[in-house]
């Protein structure tokens, strides 16, 4: 930057005087990209996506695994295998399985088919030089799941993710996808002691486009990424002859390797970007109630639910820097996601159906310090035919 004289001088020849003119060049500096409004809220939604794609199906797998847990509470006798063993008092402790008895179904005893879907409206609150930004995201699962031994069930899906990101008074948007399997696993220690857990690998793919205004275009581009993801889960339960009473706490956490692009559409102010690691890492602590009601012979179970979550790790910093002359050190953008400390309050509705279908609607509420998401859930499995006992 600076600024440059040309001169242009003509001697004196013939009937010419001498003369000279000056031109003035005033040579501007390219701004810095992390503090353009637009990269920010960009690479914002990128980092929000990602997480929330591991988060979807995890939710969905958890759905699941909260099914398999109460799935007939005390009144397993009625639909659904229940296995008895004998603790070290003597007492029968119900390890309800209910939703895994596919007796004359087509599949082997002991096996469980189930699907699940969540729609997810966020609405991301503004930051330092960012604008906020609203989010429609949509998860689907499918799942298959076994009985091992009498006291432990495995389980495998697979999922499907969709994000749309519509930046608040801009142009510029966002479309992402996912694919991802996952594995997963429900424990009893005893008649109130469990342990779920799961862990799950995922492809993502994003289509961007920015609007600059300093070039008064729009940029686009592609990025493709992969991410790991997990929860592990301990929780103690106490039934009564109508309810269940839960409580637990959970490990959840993500990590996501976003590959290296760049926009074009710019110019001279194309960017390109760096490779991305994107981790994050919460603890929550909850509690679950439910309580059983009989219709005939359909079984409704409505349930509730408290939570807190709490940050451990929340990080994705981007590197970047222009396509041409790039500035002798990368620019540095910090970020991290919405998934930060918050409340989540939930709610939902099970519906054991005689003909062997399990239908469960949900509703889920998360007030965070950067964010505000309203869930809705649905899930439907097939357990078969109700054997006997």
């Amino acid at each position: 930057p600076g600024t440059a004289t040309l001169t242009a001088r003509q001697a004196a020849q013939g009937d010419y005087a001498s003369a000279s003119v000056s031109l003035a060049l005033n040579v501007t500096a390219r701004p810095n990209p992390t503090k353009d409004s637009t990269v920010t809220v960009a690479g914002q939604a990128q980092v929000d996506a990602a997480v929330r794609f591991a988060a979807a199906q995890q939710a969905n797998v958890q759905s699941r695994l909260r099914q398999l847990r109460s799935a007939e509470g005390a009144n397993a006798s009625s639909s659904g295998v229940t296995f008895n063993l004998q603790s070290v008092t003597g007492r029968d402790m119900s390890v309800p399985t209910g939703a895994l008895n596919l007796d004359g179904a087509g599949l082997p005893p002991g096996w469980g088919v189930w699907t699940a879907g969540a729609l997810i409206f966020d609405e991301r609150r503004g930051g330092d030089g960012f604008a906020g930004f609203d989010v429609r995201s949509e998860g689907v699962s499918i799942g298959l799941d076994r009985q091992v031994g009498e006291t432990l069930i495995v389980g495998a899906a697979a999922g499907l993710g969709w994000n749309d990101t519509n930046f608040n008074g801009s142009p510029s948007g966002m479309d992402g996808s996912q694919g991802s399997v996952s594995g997963y696993g429900l424990w009893r220690a005893n008649e109130h002691v469990f342990v779920d857990a799961l862990v799950g690998w995922g492809r993502l793919d994003f289509d961007l486009t920015r609007w600059s205004a300093e070039a008064g275009a729009l940029a686009s581009a592609k990025r493709s990424g992969d991410q790991w993801f997990g929860s592990l889960t301990l929780g103690y339960e106490e039934r009564g002859a109508r309810g269940v009473l839960t409580g637990y706490g959970r490990l959840d956490a993500s990590r996501t390797m976003l590959d290296a692009y760049r926009e074009r559409g710019l110019g001279l102010l194309d960017l390109t970007y760096r490779d991305q690691t994107i981790d994050n890492s919460s603890m929550a602590f909850g509690i679950e109630a439910g309580r059983n009601f009989k219709h005939g012979e359909t079984r409704i179970r409505p349930f509730a639910l408290l939570e807190y979550r709490a940050a451990l790790q929340n990080s994705g910093d981007q590197a970047m820097n222009y396509v041409l002359n790039p500035a002798t050190s990368d620019y540095i953008l910090s970020l991290s996601s919405f998934n930060d400390d918050a409340w989540v309050l939930g709610a939902g509705l099970d519906i054991d159906l005689p003909a062997g279908w399990l239908l469960s609607l949900s509703y889920r509420r998360e007030d965070g310090s950067k964010s505000e998401s309203k869930g809705y859930g649905l899930s439907v499995t097939y357990r078969g035919k109700p054997g006997r006992n």
